[in-house]
């Protein structure tokens, strides 16, 4: 459904990322303004109003971006 690089911005792009099992990589910006890959990668478990767990961890949605790998 997503190609590679899609930023996964809302709950309806999560939710559809879960369902097709995507592999996603999480990502943050640094103290100079430049995006990060922090997490490898991983199929999305579930999500809430403020965090997405995957990768056996918690990623804040305020913090991080979400990205089809």
């Amino acid at each position: 459904m997503f190609k590679a690089g899609f930023n996964l911005s809302t709950d309806s792009h999560l939710d559809a990322a879960i369902h097709n099992k995507a592999y996603v990589g999480v990502f943050q910006r640094n103290k100079k303004g430049i995006l990060e890959q922090i997490c490898d990668g991983g199929v999305i478990e579930s999500h809430c109003e403020i965090s997405v767990k995957m990768a056996g961890g918690y990623f804040l949605k305020e913090n991080c971006v979400f990205r089809i790998v």
